[in-house]
C-alpha cells in the first residue's frame, strides 16, 4: 500500500477482533502484527474503544510486560547509549513501560538526578533576603546566595516583600564592598 492511500476503515469485525485479542492479554505490538496494521493505529483504537488493562495503570506497575534475563541485561547495557524510544522500540515494549523499569533497576540519566530537585532555602538564606530585598538587586542577591535571580524573586514575593531598590540612593552598595 502506498503512503499516500488510507488504510481501511476499522469494521465491525475488526473491532471484535481486537477486543478478543485485547482479552487474551495481546500487547499492542503483537495486535498489530496480527491483524497486519500499524502499532500507532492499534494503539489509538484500542484508546478510542477505551480499552485499558487495569494492571497497567496502577502506578506500581507501568505494564504488564514479565521481564526475562536477557532483556534486563540488554537494558543494563545499552540504557545510556540509546535513547528511550529506541530501547522500548528494540524491547517491544510501551515507552513507559520501558522508563519504569529501567528507573525501577537504579538506572536514572543525569537530568533526571537534577529534576525536581530544589535547593530549600536555609533560615540564613531567607533573613539576608529580608534584610537586603530592598536595598540591594535581585541579581545582586542571587550572586551573593549562589542562586537565580528568579528563584530570589519568587522568594521575595512569597515572603511578602517590596522592592524599593534604586541603585543611586545614598548608602547603596554592591554586594561584598
Amino acid at each position: 500500500m502506498s503512503e499516500n492511500q488510507k488504510r481501511p476503515r476499522y469494521t465491525a469485525k475488526d473491532i471484535k477482533w481486537l477486543k478478543l485479542l485485547f482479552k487474551q492479554g495481546r500487547t499492542d505490538s503483537e495486535i498489530a502484527q496480527i491483524m497486519g496494521r500499524p502499532l500507532t493505529g492499534i494503539v489509538q483504537k484500542r484508546r478510542k474503544l477505551r480499552l485499558h488493562r487495569p494492571d497497567c495503570i496502577a502506578i506500581t506497575q507501568a505494564c504488564c510486560h514479565h521481564w526475562d534475563e536477557d532483556e534486563l541485561e540488554f537494558i543494563y547495557n545499552f540504557w545510556r547509549e540509546l535513547s528511550d524510544k529506541r530501547m522500548a522500540r528494540k524491547l517491544g515494549v510501551t515507552l513507559s513501560c520501558y522508563k519504569h523499569k529501567r528507573l525501577s533497576m537504579g538506572l536514572r540519566k543525569e537530568w533526571e538526578r537534577r529534576k525536581g530537585r530544589r535547593r530549600t532555602w536555609s533560615f540564613n538564606d531567607e533573613l539576608f533576603l529580608r534584610e537586603n530585598y530592598g536595598t540591594r538587586s535581585a541579581k545582586d542577591i542571587a550572586k551573593y546566595l549562589n542562586r537565580k535571580e528568579n528563584a530570589v524573586q519568587y522568594k521575595a514575593y512569597r515572603l511578602g516583600l517590596s522592592k524599593d531598590y534604586n541603585p543611586g540612593r545614598r548608602g547603596y552598595q554592591p554586594i561584598g564592598n
